[in-house]
């Protein structure tokens, strides 16, 4: 038996839907979630919940996941990769990401299997 937790994933997204399934997904993929709706003070959520990488949705009601990357840049004490996670293209998200500062993105996806090896090479780019 091994003593290393599984890596943990934060995901704010606000839709109901998308944050089961991903977390269904990601579970069973052998990851911990913790899904957030709202972005209330995605800093201090980072601090406490101390993810290994975390998922922000880019475009949510009342505000965008990107502006939501850069307010929270200065705040947060607890380091780890901040992703873009949307359906957008990819030349779109690139920029986002550039500009707020963000470690990267993904594509939104339901396929586990695409979806843990994006985490794990941006986990591994950050190493």
């Amino acid at each position: 038996m091994s003593d290393r937790r599984p890596t943990k994933i934060l995901i704010l997204d606000d839709s109901l839907i998308c944050r089961g399934v991903l977390k269904a997904v990601l579970e069973t993929q052998g990851y911990e979630v913790v899904a957030l709706e709202t972005a209330v003070e995605l800093a201090a959520v980072l601090d406490r919940e101390r993810p290994d990488i975390a998922l922000v949705d880019v475009f949510m009601a009342g505000l965008r996941g990107d502006q939501l990357v850069a307010n929270a840049a200065g705040k947060q004490r607890h380091d780890c990769p901040v992703v873009l996670f949307s359906d957008r293209a990819e030349t779109e998200l690139a920029k986002l990401a550039q500009a707020c500062g963000a470690t990267g993105y993904i594509r939104k996806t339901t396929d586990g299997v695409i979806l843990a090896r994006e985490i794990k090479r941006i986990m591994g780019e950050r190493q």
